[in-house]
């Protein structure tokens, strides 16, 4: 219903009362919809231009209900082209993000249609220049989200404000439980950041879109980190590019284990499952840089994927039927489909661990290499083969002799993870005065060395 006042044969001013029902829209496969719209408000007309004002709008979209006032002013230039200013209180994005597929916005603004969470104190500007549209925006937005369906990544949880035009803007992402959909990604499809903070900057370049975080800070599963990231997205709609460095340190390794990468493969994330028992990492650092299609860059070497971390405190149960190594100190290096460990402290069978490496040549193969040298006292090495599968091939010395003093033990471990029962052993021993006792001998061999 419209009521309006005609001054010199010319409308003035007037109310609107607007009620529907059901409201839906197509454009080619895209749907837009609305269960029910009430719009109680005022237009006055002006030289030059039109002011618009919502006192009531109620909305009823997606089985919830809500209410909003809003303002829109249009003022036509000297060019002879149209300026819009709005202004609304608050409003639902979910029930209006998929109109943006049937209005003709830009493509940058139209992938946002499916889009939840609510926007308050939303200001606007459109400036339609012939053959380009301008627009600005400043607002203030609560669980903001975006889905991945499409698209590598999505999110939902974000708080904060936003400011700016088609040439770019800034928001200020809040301290807030974020979570981050990652599928494909990850052991875990989505991550709940229980604490995400940012700065984040997006401007146009070369027809596509920069995204930069400067700087942001984030707390999951005693995992604490900050980081600095770039996302470039062509506007040939290419793969994102991303330059990416972040610093992390965690209290307890294990509560990690969902983020290990889907791309090192089943039988390393097995192994790494259920070999790391316990550890700390108080320092971590990875980069990456590339196209995300390639991530991690071992099909196309067109970037670089490298993790670093220091590990302490931690237990390894390498393989199942070996004696783990309790109490490591070692540095962690992923570098494409590869790991090496390097431990400078450690502790098997109560023996000190001299040195000790670990490797992935190549997560495709699933090989693991694994060299160790311990010092230590010579019947502590006894139990450790008595409790290791080569206790049958030396079933005959661990039964008949005894042995005491000191001795360095070297192995060597060839293990295939998909495969651990055919593990292949070599390895030395240097004795340096052992006592030797042998069964039906009725003195022991002393000072035994080589």
């Amino acid at each position: 219903r419209f009521q309006g006042r005609i001054d010199k044969g010319s409308p003035t001013s007037g109310t609107v009362e607007l009620h529907t029902g059901a409201v839906r829209a197509r454009r080619a496969q895209h749907v837009a919809a609305l269960d029910a719209l009430e719009i109680v408000g005022e237009i006055e007309i002006r030289a030059g231009g039109w002011q618009a004002r919502a006192e009531g709008i109620a909305v009823e979209g997606g089985g919830t209900q809500w209410a909003t006032e809003a303002e829109l002013q249009a003022t036509r230039g000297d060019d002879g082209h149209t300026a819009y200013d709005g202004h609304i209180d608050a409003l639902r994005v979910a029930d209006l993000a998929p109109w943006l597929q049937i209005a003709r916005v830009p493509a940058s603004l139209a992938a946002l249609s499916r889009a939840g969470g609510t926007v308050r104190d939303l200001q606007l500007r459109f400036q339609d220049e012939g053959d380009e549209l301008r627009y600005g925006y400043r607002g203030r937005f609560e669980d903001l989200a975006l889905p991945a369906s499409g698209t590598p990544a999505g999110f939902s949880g974000l708080r904060g404000e936003v400011a700016g035009d088609e040439r770019g803007g800034r928001a200020v992402l809040q301290e807030s439980a974020v979570t981050l959909d990652l599928p494909g990604k990850l052991v875990t499809p989505s991550v709940p950041l229980e604490a995400f903070e940012a700065e984040l900057e997006w401007r146009g370049h070369d027809g596509g879109w920069i995204f930069g975080m400067p700087q942001f800070r984030w707390e999951l599963w005693g995992v604490r980190g900050r980081a600095r990231c770039a996302l470039t997205l062509p506007a040939d709609r290419g793969s994102p590019v991303i330059d990416l460095a972040a610093q992390f340190s965690a209290q307890d390794v294990t509560r990690g284990k969902p983020l290990i990468p889907q791309v090192w493969g089943a039988g390393l994330r097995s192994w790494l499952d259920r070999s790391i028992v316990a550890g700390r990492a108080p320092r971590g650092e990875i980069v990456i840089q590339g196209p995300l299609a390639d991530s991690a860059f071992t099909a196309r070497p067109t970037g670089r994927w490298p993790l670093d971390i220091d590990a302490t405190d931690a237990d390894l149960s390498y393989h199942p039927d070996w004696p783990g190594i309790s109490d490591i100190a070692a540095h962690l290096h992923f570098e494409g489909s590869s790991l090496s460990i390097e431990a400078t402290k450690g502790t098997v069978a109560g023996s000190p661990v001299q040195k000790a490496t670990a490797k992935f040549p190549d997560f495709a193969t699933g090989q693991l290499l694994v060299d160790g040298s311990v010092s230590g006292e010579t019947a502590r090495f006894y139990d450790f083969v008595s409790h290791s599968p080569v206790r049958e091939t030396l079933k005959g010395l661990l039964t008949n002799t005894t042995a005491s003093g000191p001795s360095t033990d070297a192995i060597h471990l060839d293990i295939p993870v998909k495969d651990a029962v055919h593990t292949q052993v070599s390895g030395e021993i240097d004795v340096n005065g052992v006592l030797l006792r042998q069964q039906g001998l009725p003195e022991p061999i002393r000072d035994v060395r080589g």
